[in-house]
């Protein structure tokens, strides 16, 4: 008879990523088909050509909403509960794993160089250094983010840390309706505008991990469906540097959802640390000895001195 294999959390970590990576990686290949198809060549410019294309999308997205939310549940049904405290979260539990962290960081960073030194005199100058220094920022912040259970920074400053992908993906829709608005067809930059928007939202449910206020669920859900938006706006073209931005930033959400994850609880592990949390609080809490049944105190002067107790003085009146 075979044993049952032991399920892992890791396992279900990298599954779900597979998932997402693969729904982003069609959700690319699709804008790019929605891309090429959608014109036709003329003598003279480029005309729209009526295709399917812009029903075909915004289905295989609401397709790709039911994916993430079916992979919630199936986590649920197997037992598993997501943490929701920054310390059991947001953790290394290899050395590759900071190594990592710090890799996409050092990613994002480039990508904001890159912006930074690609502004011609064309674009909007204004906005693209303020992409490229939050960028900066963001690709600074990410591993002590990522490694914050080692207690080295306070969970106000970590709060800090993760609103600066939450401001770049606010510049980035500024940036967009400022370069878009002034196209007739919409479909050309609503993917992008969605998808910045649910950036915005998947980091801003992930910075709840150190303010208190987590909802891993909502972080899931819109962790995994900004990744897919991210792999899926690739399609479209723009500076090499926003391309770095957007693609790391991807990953950086999918290496949030895998901490969520890869950290969640089975029912059994749950049960296991009810029982000990239940036996030590049950436990007598042990007391203080001190020689000579003194208590030792800090005396004003900043030395230590013994100090009588209770018991001194009981035992004095029965003398």
């Amino acid at each position: 008879m075979q044993k049952k294999k032991k399920d892992s959390p890791l396992k279900n970590a990298l599954i779900v990523s597979c998932f997402v990576c693969a729904a982003g990686s069609f959700g690319a290949f699709f804008h790019w088909l929605q891309n090429m198809l959608s014109y036709e060549k003329d003598s003279v410019s480029y005309l729209i050509v009526p295709t399917a294309w812009p029903y075909i999308i915004p289905l295989y997205i609401l397709a790709a909403c039911v994916l993430f939310a079916a992979l919630i549940k199936w986590l649920d049904k197997k037992g598993y509960t997501p943490p929701e405290d920054m310390r059991s979260t947001f953790h290394g539990k290899t050395l590759i794993f900071p190594a990592a962290m710090w890799v996409i960081g050092a990613l994002e960073i480039i990508g904001g160089i890159v912006t930074l030194a690609g502004i011609s005199p064309t674009d909007d100058k204004p906005m693209l250094v303020l992409i490229g220094l939050l960028a900066i920022a963001s690709g600074l912040c990410f591993a002590p983010t990522c490694t914050s259970s080692k207690r080295r920074f306070s969970p106000g400053l970590v709060c800090v840390f993760m609103a600066f992908p939450i401001l770049l993906f606010c510049a980035w829709l500024i940036y967009s309706y400022k370069t878009y608005s002034t196209l007739p067809e919409i479909w050309v930059y609503a993917i992008e505008v969605i998808g910045v928007c649910v950036c915005i939202f998947a980091f801003f449910f992930n910075a709840g991990y150190p303010a208190d206020r987590a909802k891993p669920r909502r972080s899931m859900f819109f962790s995994m469906l900004g990744t897919f938006f991210c792999f899926m706006m690739l399609a479209d073209s723009r500076s090499a540097g926003l391309q770095i931005i957007l693609l790391v930033s991807g990953v950086m959400l999918l290496a949030e959802n895998w901490m969520i994850v890869s950290n969640s609880l089975s029912s059994e592990d749950r049960k296991k640390l009810e029982k000990k949390n239940a036996a030590s609080e049950k436990a007598p809490a042990p007391e203080d000895s001190a020689p000579d049944g003194n208590e030792s105190v800090l005396s004003p002067g900043g030395e230590t001195e013994n100090a009588p107790t209770l018991e001194f003085f009981d035992n004095d009146m029965k003398q």
